[in-house]
């Protein structure tokens, strides 16, 4: 068992534990119950400015009613996920209020309080939740910033390694986790700002859900250029023109890839690109496009770095994303994209959610994936997607609710379908700062085209073309 799994959970998570498949002898579910039911509140609704006061008046008798065995990290954390989640689902009152902070008012208070807890001599918190509710949201900033600096100070054990979807699991919160930034913190804060730009200096919240779908966290043993902030290449791999042979059901409403006229063209160019990027220069990431790597080109993709890791000095690497293929599965068809160790070895594949519409009426023949991978990638977070997984605009993403620092998607599609992901990188800016980084091949056309970050930080992300094998776009591994 884990350190973080051992250390005094037995009373507050024995649902994360049970889920997990840990054994909590002698543990009942009863104590924990009315807490999850008590504070569904703030997961569930949308609430009015007198809901949401007495949910922060909870919030605190929560907080005190803690038993004193329980640890500064756990209590801190606790706090932070609670206080998190009421400003995610505040009333508009209460954003208009903390868009107008200042952060000197906010440092004013948290900087103390944050002091006084890291040496247990803090007060209970116990805000008036009667007073002016500009007054009231500084308060709760300032103990949000207070709890995030004392986490910071007195956190004992990441437990990387283990398995991260129960090491960063809040405590006493099995709607969030919490994960640290190891080299940083966020580093433009002001006025005017959303919560989510702002909030947090030193640890950042994901929600377990987004969207109706589990956020599953990923941590293996990947430290490339770029794992401890600065800046790396991210290398987008296309070819000269993939032909590809289309599949249709009976009705003609369904479509699906069965192969590749040109295979033999096609690895031809894998070939030229391997021989390129395994005698080259360092890279984060290398991405080839949807629905351009078969079965075949994996296995040569694999071999290539298998053989690659063996060499006395390998190029160093981060991780690959292996385009993306139509595979039959038991529980049917599904466009899935590896993403592989510099080794070779798959460390978790990313299936795609959204259905392309290759024409009006005819779309992916495909089962939806079931879950949004984020790699903790040193401090840098990566979320996935597949093309329209990115792109989508029927209906809102759910990379919108994820603090993350990229979300990389090989595609497959036209201009039209790039504009889309253009779209959708300056939609996500605005949030978190949440960078797009696309890889596309494109359809029934040579090459392909890139979408790389802006280079300034509040500029548009924008599509250019790829006429070649290889391109380096050099990003910023940096908290935006």
């Amino acid at each position: 068992m884990c350190l973080r799994v051992a250390r005094c959970w037995a009373l507050l998570k024995p649902i994360q534990l049970i889920r997990a498949g840990v054994a909590v002898s002698g543990c009942s579910l009863m104590p924990i119950m009315p807490m999850i039911l008590r504070y569904r509140w703030i997961v569930e609704a949308r609430l009015s400015e007198a809901e949401w006061r007495s949910g922060i008046a909870e919030i605190a008798d929560r907080r005190r009613a803690l038993s004193a065995d329980v640890m500064p990290q756990d209590r801190f954390e606790l706090g932070l996920a609670l206080l998190w989640r009421a400003m995610q689902n505040c009333p508009p009152p209460v954003r208009n209020a903390f868009d107008g902070l200042q952060e000197g008012r906010i440092s004013a208070l948290s900087r103390p309080r944050a002091e006084a807890l890291g040496r247990s001599e803090a007060a209970a918190w116990a805000p008036d939740v009667s007073i002016n509710i500009d007054r009231l949201v500084l308060e709760v900033t300032a103990e949000i910033r207070a709890l995030d600096k004392a986490l910071d100070e007195v956190r004992v054990s990441t437990v990387r390694g283990g398995d991260p979807n129960i090491d960063f699991l809040a405590f006493g919160d099995e709607t969030v986790f919490v994960l640290p930034w190891l080299h940083g913190d966020r580093l433009e804060r002001r006025a005017g700002q959303s919560f989510d730009r702002r909030a947090l200096i030193h640890n950042r919240v994901l929600p377990v859900e987004a969207d109706g779908l589990p956020v599953r966290l990923y941590t293996p043993a990947v430290r490339g250029p770029g794992a401890g902030g600065g800046a790396a290449d991210a290398v987008s791999a296309v070819f000269r023109n993939v032909e590809l042979q289309v599949g249709r059901s009976e009705d003609g409403g369904n479509f699906w890839i069965e192969g590749m006229n040109n295979a033999d063209d096609v690895q031809a160019d894998l070939e030229v690109q391997l021989g390129e990027l395994l005698t080259g220069q360092a890279a984060m990431a290398v991405m080839w496009p949807e629905l351009t790597i078969p079965p075949p080109l994996l296995k040569c993709l694999r071999s290539a770095l298998a053989v690659h890791g063996l060499a006395d000095t390998p190029v160093d690497l981060g991780f690959v994303v292996a385009g993306s293929w139509h595979e039959d599965r038991p529980g049917g068809r599904i466009n899935a994209a590896q993403v592989l160790s510099t080794s070779g070895r798959t460390l978790f594949e990313v299936l795609k959610r959204e259905r392309y519409e290759l024409e009006p009426g005819v779309l992916e023949a495909i089962t939806p994936g079931g879950e949004i991978p984020v790699l903790v990638y040193g401090d840098v977070l990566i979320a996935f997607g597949i093309c329209k997984d990115f792109c989508e605009r029927r209906r809102p993403t759910p990379y919108r609710e994820l603090d993350v620092d990229y979300v990389m998607t090989p595609s497959l599609g036209n201009a039209v379908t790039m504009e889309e992901h253009e779209i959708a990188a300056g939609s996500l800016r605005v949030g978190y700062g949440t960078r797009g980084f696309v890889v596309q091949q494109m359809l029934g056309a040579p090459w392909g085209m890139v979408l790389g970050p802006a280079s300034q930080p509040r500029g548009r992300a924008r599509g250019t073309a790829q006429n070649k094998l290889l391109a380096r776009t050099t990003i910023s591994c940096t908290i935006a």
